[in-house]
């Protein structure tokens, strides 16, 4: 699948939750959804290797990369608390925090993943 078919669905999968396109934090969540598909089924260091190129890609720091990412999801979080509790339900039990950074990046590679298994 090409990469801007994943990069649509990484952004239709984050405004359902609720984030804003105009926070990097944004971008950097689809970059790294896409790095993390990139990757496949191998255990993957977030930090170490997906925000490293990230931060590359975006002349940054892994920091800064992981800061953004933070900010995106928790304002997600405040705006749209039920909602995020419902989409993420099957992944985290009883969904009763907000997800981490890791979190959120892996549910939304996996959400992408089972959609192009279903051929949807």
């Amino acid at each position: 699948m090409e990469e801007r078919t994943l990069w649509l669905r990484a952004e239709r999968e984050m405004i359902g939750l609720g984030f804003d396109s105009y926070y990097k934090g944004y971008y950097y969540i689809c970059l790294a959804v896409l790095y993390w598909l990139d990757y496949g089924y191998r255990k993957v260091s977030l930090r170490k290797e997906i925000y490293q190129r990230i931060a590359e890609d975006a002349g940054t720091t892994i920091d800064s990369v992981e800061a953004c990412i933070r900010n995106s999801v928790t304002k997600a979080w405040n705006r749209n608390e039920a909602g995020f509790r419902r989409a993420l339900k099957p992944y985290q039990g009883r969904a009763r925090k907000k997800p981490t950074n890791a979190e959120m990046i892996a549910i939304i590679a996996s959400r992408i993943r089972l959609e192009r298994m279903n051929g949807i």
